[in-house]
């Protein structure tokens, strides 16, 4: 009998002694925030210590909560919502920038365009000629066009990575310039000097006819029209970190506020992407006369159609670096991309008697080519936000795009009949700047 009470004694004491320290414990449980990192213990402030920023690390589980747009509701007493009664302020965050099922940016760009490294096209010229054939390396200058990415959140790793698949369309311009030459300067009603004692001709570079037997040359006025259309799709897999750990802060009126972390984040992208360039030029010379006894001409009007397409298509990779606040953030991103170039061109020349309208059969041809080349494209841009609101950014930023190896349109202009070359060693670059919104849902 007197074992057993001992044992009971001994037992019972135990019991109490587990109970004071479980109670103890759950005191203790209760002093830190809810929330905080795994192994972190934030006490309580007290009236005799002042209490410095604190940064508040967010868990996985939180996070991806925050990342599928889900309210950020915590339950009351957390530290995000109250410390002793007082409610935090919650500002733009880490946590709710850029979050979100879905994602767009939608930019109004503004670029220039240059084509030939070497010095303007020439295509005719006279002695007396008012003006010469010609076509800028970078007219006509500025040109708008629209820049449209949609893309949709996957997930966010344990590394606080989110993944996204994202569709970009840039496009919607077109490049377009003429050029016209006179030379007989009676023809022409801006010339005010009437010099009929001389009636020269419009000349065709041998670098440009190639020696061909029949071209332009010996015409009396001459037009040129160049239109270049460019737009780009890509389709692209991202991966970028976040911001890390919001910290929250103590304002002068005791109340506290949470905010982002300034900090850098990275992007790295992989994908695929699509370019159509097209050109077409339409060069037209009237009134043509030479000197040719096996061919002659004799007041025929001669008109060169050319069009080219490249479809260039191929992968990218691409990265990307930003710092980032709660209001503002500067990025840079790089993309590289080698791509396959399926070239096709097509090309004729008619010469036409403008009384009766009936053309050279003899003179006249078509030509239509095909060719595969390499390409390599660049693209640089460096973009600037400013966050309206978490879930609404303005934009602004200057890009870059190099591509090489293509078929320009005046390149291709060649008056013998039977060469089925095609020239495809013609660099684009377009530069500008973009303005417009991300909007995050």
């Amino acid at each position: 009998m007197t074992n057993t009470t001992g044992k009971l004694k001994r037992f019972l004491t135990a019991l109490a002694v587990c109970l004071s320290a479980a109670t103890a414990g759950a005191q203790d449980l209760a002093e830190p925030f809810v929330g905080a990192g795994a192994g972190e213990a934030i006490p309580r402030p007290t009236d005799s210590t002042p209490t410095p920023n604190i940064d508040l690390p967010v868990s996985v589980d939180e996070s991806v909560e925050m990342s599928l747009g889900r309210p950020n509701v915590q339950p009351t007493g957390s530290p995000f919502e109250r410390w002793d009664g007082y409610p935090a302020v919650v500002e733009t965050t880490g946590t709710s920038l850029d979050r979100g099922y879905w994602y767009s940016q939608v930019e109004a760009v503004v670029m220039v365009r240059q084509w030939n490294r070497q010095r303007l096209p020439l295509l005719a010229d006279g002695v007396n000629s008012l003006r010469s054939l010609t076509l800028g390396r970078s007219t006509p200058g500025r040109e708008g066009s629209v820049r449209f990415t949609l893309g949709h959140f996957l997930f966010r790793d344990e590394s606080n990575r989110d993944h996204a698949m994202e569709f970009t369309v840039l496009g919607g311009g077109e490049f377009g310039q003429n050029s016209e030459a006179f030379a007989d300067n009676v023809d022409d009603p801006r010339d005010l000097v009437n010099n009929p004692a001389t009636d020269p001709i419009l000349i065709v570079p041998t670098g440009v006819d190639l020696a061909g037997d029949v071209t332009f040359t010996g015409a009396e006025s001459s037009f040129v029209q160049y239109d270049s259309r460019f737009n780009s799709f890509e389709l692209n897999y991202s991966a970028s970190t976040r911001l890390g750990r919001d910290r929250m802060e103590m304002l002068p009126s005791g109340q506290w506020v949470r905010r982002a972390n300034s900090g850098f984040t990275y992007q790295f992208l992989a994908g695929a992407r699509y370019i159509d360039l097209t050109e077409n030029l339409d060069w037209t010379a009237n009134n043509i006369s030479n000197n040719v006894p096996t061919t002659p001409l004799d007041g025929e009007t001669g008109s060169y159609l050319i069009r080219t397409s490249n479809d260039i298509f191929g992968v990218q990779l691409g990265f990307g670096a930003a710092y980032g606040g709660p209001r503002f953030s500067l990025s840079s991103l790089t993309k590289f991309g080698i791509l396959a170039n399926d070239i096709k061109t097509r090309s004729s020349v008619t010469f036409t008697d403008p009384t009766t309208g009936d053309q050279r059969t003899d003179l006249n041809f078509s030509n239509a080519n095909r060719a595969d080349t390499l390409t390599l494209m660049t693209e640089f841009s460096v973009v600037g936000r400013y966050h309206i609101r978490p879930n609404l950014s303005w934009r602004t930023g200057y890009h870059l795009l190099y591509i090489t190896a293509t078929a320009l349109a005046p390149h291709q202009i060649d008056f013998e009949p039977n060469d089925a070359s095609i020239a495809s060693t013609g660099d684009v670059f377009y530069h500008g700047i973009s303005t417009g919104l991300d909007f995050y849902w």
